[in-house]
């Protein structure tokens, strides 16, 4: 009689291990669900592309930083681009002896900065901000586009190029379909569409 007491309660408390380990390992799959979920989520996310009309810092207090950090420096180009799945700005500049670079974040910090003595053969040129449209309206001239319709605003840099300022305004979707549209600064007027599927 003992011994089948004995034998129940050993069956009865495997059956309860059992039973136990079955819902720990349900529980297990439900958090390795929610996980999985959430990283999906995020990857999601970051891989969704985002617009330049997003970003909050100005190109004028990005500049401005640029000038404040290399006084008396010229700038000769300026863009606003994504790495890593952030924008920072990336700036160009030059006096008579160095040239410059630096890449600033949009919480106002500078990430990279370079300078380096010009070379003699060196043509560089200011940029003159007064003379040419605003971005947003490069920018909205390049949105009507027919070839942008269904993009979104990636990036846009504004540079002198064969003596020509131009902006160069980059349009993507998720399916990392390209776009670029060139924009005459002073004119405000379409130049060019480059495609890139």
């Amino acid at each position: 009689m003992r011994q089948y007491k004995l034998s129940f309660v050993i069956v009865v408390m495997a059956i309860g291990l059992i039973a136990c380990g079955t819902n720990n390992n349900n529980d297990n799959d439900t958090n390795s669900d929610v996980s999985t979920e959430n990283i999906n989520n995020q990857s999601e996310d970051s891989t969704s592309t985002q617009s330049v009309e997003d970003v909050q810092l100005t190109s004028e207090e990005a500049m401005q930083i640029f000038t404040d950090t290399f006084t008396g420096a010229a700038i000769s180009s300026i863009e606003l681009d994504e790495h890593n799945f952030e924008y920072t700005y990336e700036i160009e500049g030059f006096d008579d002896a160095k040239e410059y670079k630096a890449e600033i974040d949009l919480e106002k910090n500078i990430i990279n900065q370079e300078e380096e003595n010009r070379e003699n053969d060196d043509n560089y040129q200011e940029l003159v901000f007064d003379d040419y449209v605003s971005h947003e309206d490069a920018l909205s001239t390049a949105s009507e586009v027919q070839e942008v319709q269904d993009l979104t605003p990636t990036s846009w840099k504004l540079e002198i190029d064969d003596g020509v300022a131009t902006y160069e305004i980059e349009f993507e979707n998720d399916n990392q379909k390209d776009v670029t549209v060139v924009i005459d600064a002073k004119t405000g007027e379409q130049l060019t569409v480059e495609l890139d599927d």
